[in-house]
């Protein structure tokens, strides 16, 4: 296996393949299930997809391992299970399954809502079970990371020595309670608490160039050494102007995190006109998703850590389950 990347921000899909969408979404899931190579729902697509995933991995030159992520279902103020999302969840038995098939290739990233009663002990739980990080979606999820009451929860987190991998930005693909929620300022609690977050899309706000959201991006990375981003779907168009920040900001390349977002896919034709000649035909050549992110980044002069993402591990907790 080579020496390359972890991918920390891979997804996946619940064993029984109940995966559906509404509406203009469904365009989306289609492109989704054209880049993964896979198509239809129910176990037999699931395994398709999964299996298709552990092979692309396989053969990739540049990274070596993925998180695989959960997705919590959404919860209210009482802690309330919701179908706000569509019923698209992905719940951390299931990722340990998927794991357990292939442990030289996948981690358990799991998904705990605060809002749960049993948010704490899930955390706990999650941890002894081997989960190297936990990821929320805020804006989906309903959850607004600012209410004071998710203290308990961060220190949770600090304890375990387990980084939160938070969404920020706009979110498209699922359905959004309120895109406020993730605002960066909202990072601002866990990040005091001592959490360390990594900020999912790498500061973007979801549309191609926000100034003020990278402004108040670079403020953060510089005021907090526990904050990181990752470089999950800024290969797409409405994120690309995030690459081209950290292109000029390599400086802070240490705070950066190798993800794909896969199966999300990489705009390969609109980064012409910010690639030399050679570094275009490379990019248009590789067709392994995960390389095709690493050569997208290599053309730009952006080399994220190689073991950025291990080195976040030293200080993991492991209790007994």
């Amino acid at each position: 296996m080579c020496d390359g990347y972890t991918d920390i921000h891979v997804h996946c899909v619940p064993r029984d393949g109940a995966v559906s969408f509404r509406g203009w979404r469904r365009l989306l899931a289609a492109v989704l299930a054209r880049s993964a190579a896979t198509h239809g729902s129910g176990p037999l697509a699931a395994r398709m997809y999964m299996e298709r995933l552990a092979a692309r991995l396989r053969t990739a030159s540049h990274v070596r391992r993925a998180v695989l992520l959960a997705l919590d279902s959404a919860h209210d103020v009482r802690g309330t299970p919701t179908n706000s999302m569509q019923g698209f969840t992905v719940s951390n038995a299931d990722v340990r399954a998927w794991c357990a098939e292939a442990p030289e290739l996948f981690l358990y990233g799991a998904s705990v809502h605060p809002h749960r009663a049993d948010a704490l002990d899930a955390l706990e739980r999650a941890a002894a079970q081997g989960a190297v990080l936990v990821k929320l979606i805020p804006n989906s999820q309903g959850i607004d990371l600012a209410n004071c009451r998710h203290q308990p929860y961060f220190r949770k987190l600090t304890e375990l020595g387990l980084p939160l991998l938070c969404h920020t930005g706009a979110e498209f693909v699922l359905p959004a309670q309120r895109q406020a929620w993730g605002d960066l300022a909202r990072l601002r609690p866990a990040l005091d608490a001592g959490v360390t977050v990594i900020a999912a899309h790498g500061g973007s706000s979801g549309w191609f160039y926000n100034q003020h959201t990278l402004r108040h991006y670079a403020a953060l990375l510089a005021s907090y050494p526990n904050l990181y981003g990752d470089t999950a779907a800024l290969g797409l168009v409405n994120r690309m102007g995030v690459l081209l920040w950290w292109q000029r900001h390599v400086d802070s390349v240490g705070q950066l995190l190798f993800g794909s977002d896969y199966p999300v896919p990489v705009s390969v034709a609109a980064w012409r006109p910010w690639l030399e000649a050679a570094d275009y035909r490379r990019l248009r050549g590789e067709t392994n998703p995960f390389d095709r992110m690493a050569v997208l980044l290599q053309g730009l002069g952006i080399h994220p850590p190689i073991h950025g993402f291990e080195s976040l591990l030293l200080s993991r907790r492991v209790p007994e389950e």
